[in-house]
This record gives C-alpha cells, sequence and structure tokens, in this order.
C-alpha cells in the first residue's frame, strides 16, 4: 500500500488506497461559413476550406502536447486537462477517467468519493471505495482528471461519485445538495490500464 502524498503536475492525494491525482493540465476551433455564388467565388472557397483543415491540424497538434483540451456537451464546453494526458494511465494497474462539471454547479465541495458497485443506483454500502479526496478545487464546465492507481480490484463494477457538499450528506448523497455521477455501464477490471471516459455530474435525486 502507498500512503504518501505524490506531488504532480496534476494535484495528488496520497490515500491509504493508493495514490489519486486529481485536479486542473482547450482548444478553440470556429468556423465562418458564407453563401458562395458564381464561379468566381469557387477559389476563396477552396482557400477557406484549405485554412479549415489547417485549424484542424493545429487543434489535433495542441492536443497531442497535452495542453488544455475543451469538450463541448449540453452542459459544456467542458474546459480542462484530461486524465489521458497522465502516462500513469498507459500502466498496469491504473483508473482513469474524468469528470465533468456541469455549468449550473455552485456551492463548496466537502469531499469526493469514488466507489465501485456492481448495481446502481446504489441500494447499500459500496462494494470498494477507491478514493475520497477532501475539498476539491471545482467548478463549472470544468473537465476533472482523476488517476487512481494502483488500481487492485477486479471483476465487473459500475464507477460512482458521490461529490458532498457543505450543508450536504454525509454517507447518502443529500438530494438538490450533493452531486453524484456514474458510468452508464459495468466496466470488466483485470488490473490492465482502465479509463472510464467521462462522467457527469448532476444534482442527486432519488435519495
Amino acid at each position: 500500500m502507498i500512503t504518501d502524498t505524490k506531488h504532480h503536475p496534476i494535484l495528488g492525494f496520497g490515500l491509504a488506497l493508493g495514490l489519486v491525482f486529481a485536479g486542473p493540465l482547450g482548444c478553440d476551433s470556429s468556423e465562418d461559413q458564407d453563401d458562395m455564388v458564381g464561379d468566381s467565388d469557387t477559389g476563396d472557397e477552396a482557400e477557406d476550406d484549405g485554412d479549415e483543415a489547417e485549424d484542424v491540424g493545429e487543434d489535433a497538434e495542441t492536443s497531442e502536447d497535452g495542453e488544455d483540451t475543451e469538450t463541448t456537451g449540453e452542459n459544456g464546453p467542458f474546459e480542462g486537462p484530461s486524465a489521458m494526458d497522465d502516462p500513469i494511465c498507459d500502466e498496469m494497474f491504473s483508473l482513469c477517467g474524468d469528470i465533468l462539471i456541469p455549468s449550473t454547479f455552485e456551492g463548496e465541495t466537502r469531499s469526493l468519493a469514488v466507489a465501485l458497485y456492481t448495481t446502481i443506483p446504489p441500494a447499500g454500502p459500496p462494494d470498494a471505495i477507491l478514493a475520497e479526496i477532501d475539498a476539491p478545487d471545482l467548478s463549472p464546465n470544468q473537465r476533472y482528471p482523476l488517476v487512481i492507481t494502483p488500481f487492485l480490484q477486479t471483476g465487473e463494477y459500475y464507477i460512482w461519485l458521490n461529490l458532498y457538499m457543505e450543508d450536504g450528506g454525509t454517507f447518502v448523497p443529500l438530494e438538490g445538495i450533493d452531486y453524484t455521477g456514474a458510468t452508464p455501464e459495468p466496466m470488466t477490471f483485470d488490473n490492465s490500464p482502465a479509463y472510464f471516459g467521462e462522467i457527469l455530474l448532476e444534482l442527486a435525486e432519488g435519495f
């Protein structure tokens, strides 16, 4: 078991269950299109297409360089680093993914719990608690990378997140105050590098 806090470009938290790296590492692209009429505009259109292709290439290069990336969704765009920029995520016994903070997010965080369940929504204690992060620094439309290592659990589980806020719940999330999120399907873990993708947090309800 690793219990020492490890310093990392992404804010690190040392846990009895392993090391958890979480916290802030965008690309903007815009496309202006005008109606093209007549043969005389064909050259301009081709030039615009070339500029667009160049912009796409620049965006891809920026992402590969590990700078901030941007994901657009109904709550987005989400800005911030991706866990997959961390080379640890290519190693055995690692669990990585990005937590998306909704645009309506507000309040002061108390703790973020990462757990495994065989069925959701939870109807009892988790099958495993992977991490508990004290007072994570979160803001609306943020991508929050999560890296857990060593991740030793094997089997098929959902990943479940409880974000407890000040004046919220303790073990059970408080409806309308705390936030929850989960993978849409169970994942099979076998100690190979595991990536859960993106989980969007939502206000807790039904508890």
